[in-house]
């Protein structure tokens, strides 16, 4: 669900920022690029933590992510004290230490820590992760390409037919089979909470 906002965020980013804020943020618009960016590095890794503390890891764990914090914002000192970056220096910053750090560090001790292959995560997670905002972003891009003059409607209709397209892939792809159950259950409920208004309403 985070990439179906995120998606058109970053392909959208300097006609949100234009019709937002004005042509005089347009860095706004590179640091909304680089601090999405890392997302889908950072999405299959949210639950590290917790495996960490059940394998009794915890240590390592938080001696790498300190370190990496410590970088990171000696990084964001170096930008914008030294270089004269503006906002896009801690954003820059973030990038370029994410980026490295979940390549080089926490992905590697994820894999470990859940005896997982790297094919089988690529397959499961990452596929499976990414597939449906990859498809709709190749429709963001190509309909963002032919805009002449953006407005809030025009953005609206383009983030639903990608939106649209997002579901795709969703449903007929990615989902597993207890999520499609889930999924149909779901759907079931709220089904059935439909017909029964319809009935109170037919009575009253």
């Amino acid at each position: 669900a985070a990439l179906l906002v995120g998606c058109p965020m970053v392909v959208y980013r300097e006609h949100i920022v234009d019709l937002y804020a004005g042509s005089q943020y347009a860095s706004a618009a590179t640091v909304m690029l680089l601090l999405m960016a890392v997302y889908p590095l950072t999405f299959s890794n949210t639950m590290l933590p917790k495996i960490a503390v059940a394998k009794a890891q915890i240590r390592g764990f938080f001696a790498a992510a300190i370190t990496v914090q410590a970088i990171n914002l000696a990084l964001m000192i170096y930008l914008v004290g030294t270089r004269g970056m503006d906002a896009v220096g801690p954003a820059l910053a973030v990038f370029v230490t994410t980026t490295t750090s979940q390549l080089a560090i926490f992905w590697p001790m994820g894999l470990r820590m859940t005896d997982v292959p790297l094919g089988r995560y690529a397959r499961e997670t990452l596929l499976r992760g990414l597939l449906p905002g990859v498809v709709a972003s190749a429709l963001w891009l190509f309909l963002e390409a032919r805009i002449d003059s953006a407005s809030w409607p025009l953005l609206a209709l383009h983030f639903g037919a990608g939106a649209a397209v997002y579901v795709a892939p969703l449903v007929t792809v990615c989902l597993g089979p207890d999520e499609r159950n889930d999924l149909k259950r779901a759907l079931d409920r709220i089904r059935g909470r439909g017909r029964g208004r319809g009935r109170d309403q037919v009575d009253h």
